[in-house]
């Protein structure tokens, strides 16, 4: 298990634990975690019915991180050019050495 999957793991109990204590509603952490819509369902209602601020910061974020998409796999291939210098527009003028430069 890596440490991102166990941080995630670790918030999920916290809000279940969360969830039984102020609300009083059972949370399937299994269900979480592989059906999105029964995740989504259970946050928008928890959401509603929350009233403890550290329960509702536990829920956004989880949120976040079950709304992430997953990490593509790149083995075997060439890394991707995502930092290409761009030609500077024609309307735009270079400041670099003073407006005279």
């Amino acid at each position: 298990m890596s440490e991102s999957e166990f941080e995630l793991a670790q918030l999920m109990a916290r809000f279940k634990l969360h969830v039984r204590k102020h609300l009083g509603l059972a949370v399937d952490l299994e269900q979480m975690a592989n059906d999105k819509t029964y995740a989504s369902a259970m946050l928008r209602a928890v959401e509603n019915e929350a009233e403890d601020e550290d329960l509702l910061i536990l829920l956004v974020r989880l949120r976040s991180r079950l709304n992430r998409p997953a990490p593509v796999s790149t083995a075997g291939e060439a890394p991707a050019a995502t930092d290409t210098p761009r030609k500077p527009s024609p309307l735009l003028r270079d400041h670099r050495f003073g407006a005279r430069g």
